[in-house]
């Protein structure tokens, strides 16, 4: 969280108009992103960065991947482009 909140902070002093991305996860670790959000790391990035893999799924299923994180989003009003 402090190399988040650090990164934003020389990011948006560079260019307000710079989007900070949020670290990628591999997968959508529910756990690891609920802590996260719960700290306010919403605070600090303007899009969310995960890596959905679907490991020989159908596309379609990408979306049962991310509710989850929808729904986290919500619970934390911390709506962002993903």
């Amino acid at each position: 969280m402090e190399l988040l909140k650090a990164a934003h902070e020389e990011i948006k002093k560079i260019d307000p108009g710079l989007k900070v991305v949020f670290g990628g996860t591999s997968g959508v670790p529910v756990a690891y992103l609920e802590k996260c959000l719960k700290a306010g790391a919403a605070d600090f990035y303007d899009v969310m960065n995960i890596h959905p893999y679907l490991n020989r799924r159908e596309p379609e299923e990408v979306f049962k991947l991310l509710n989850p994180l929808f729904e986290l989003q919500k619970k934390y009003k911390a709506e962002k482009p993903v």
